[in-house]
């Protein structure tokens, strides 16, 4: 009977690391599966997440030092019953959570989630060998997801890689099978989407037109786009460009090589990433810079970045 009961109570300390497992992953997937901007959104949030554990951990300890109190069974009863009553309370702060985009279950995350369920369960079995277990099955439960995320994103990396490279070639492909495709990109710091969805709205009226949907302006959601809605009847495709990195805008139109080019407006946003506001400038530039010799570019000259910008194309 203590076995099962024992055992329960690992199960249910798995289950209470779900949630904190769900939001590392979602929010990995945020900063766009790179480590690097994961590590920082850690750093720029990590005391708050710090307090938030804390509490949750310290009320568990303190339940489990009341449940060691009972004799016998009666203990880890208690305990299983208070873990329980501990997944409804995240249950209920999960729903309450307003994310501005929710986590995605793309076949990526599926296969990082597949990756993570191993590490945990080789976690659990490491926990079962311990002699601390209830005091490290503690921290597992919230903590060591957050930290899992280092090495399953390590662990993906290659194969992430292997299947990016294969997606974009085929993206590529797809773009030169037809060269009478109108290729129309939108960049800027901001009114991208705004002006993205207008001009879907005016050009559909006399072309068969396609836009990149919601907020898919990176190379992967671009290419995404390529290769599950861009068909031969289109004629016109409209892609919108983001940018948080030197080099983005550069890597875009070396993707898709749009012949019209529009920038919106240049601002400071991402500064902490492009590190100077001249990046910002020199970067989304790129997009009328990069335009070939037949290109058509159309600039917001109201914006003082674009107004001063020696345009050398």
């Amino acid at each position: 009977m203590n076995i099962v009961v024992e055992l329960m109570m690992v199960f249910l300390m798995c289950a209470c690391a779900v949630l904190p497992a769900k939001r590392a992953l979602h929010m990995f997937q945020q900063n766009r599966y790179e480590l690097g901007r994961y590590s920082e959104w850690i750093w720029e949030n990590g005391k708050r997440l710090a307090v938030k554990n804390a509490v949750w951990i310290v009320l568990m300890i303190l339940t489990f030092g009341i449940g060691t109190r009972f004799p016998s069974v009666l203990g880890p009863c208690f305990a299983n019953a208070t873990l329980v009553l501990f997944l409804c309370g995240m249950r209920v702060s999960e729903k309450k959570q307003n994310y501005i985009k929710p986590l995605v279950y793309t076949c990526r995350v599926k296969r990082q989630i597949a990756v993570l369920v191993i590490l945990y369960l080789l976690w659990t079995v490491v926990l079962l060998l311990c002699e601390h277990l209830i005091s490290l099955s503690f921290f597992g439960a919230f903590i060591m997801p957050w930290l899992l995320i280092y090495l399953v994103g390590a662990i993906t990396s290659p194969i992430e890689a292997a299947v990016r490279k294969y997606y974009l070639y085929d993206a590529k492909r797809i773009l030169e099978k037809d060269p009478d495709l109108i290729k129309i990109g939108i960049t800027g710091s901001f009114g991208k989407t705004t002006t993205k969805n207008i001009m879907q709205a005016m050009v559909s009226e006399q072309f068969n037109s396609l836009m990149t949907p919601a907020s898919y302006n990176t190379p992967m959601g671009i290419t995404r786009t390529i290769r599950e809605m861009l068909k031969p009847i289109h004629q016109v495709f409209v892609c919108e460009m983001g940018a948080d990195h030197v080099g983005d805008i550069t890597e875009l139109m070396n993707f898709v090589h749009p012949t019209i080019g529009v920038v919106t407006s240049i601002g400071p946003q991402h500064l902490n990433t492009f590190c100077s506001q001249e990046n910002i400038t020199r970067e989304k530039m790129q997009m009328i810079e990069m335009l070939p010799a037949n290109g058509f570019g159309v600039l917001n000259y109201d914006n003082e970045f674009i107004r001063s910008w020696k345009i050398q194309n």
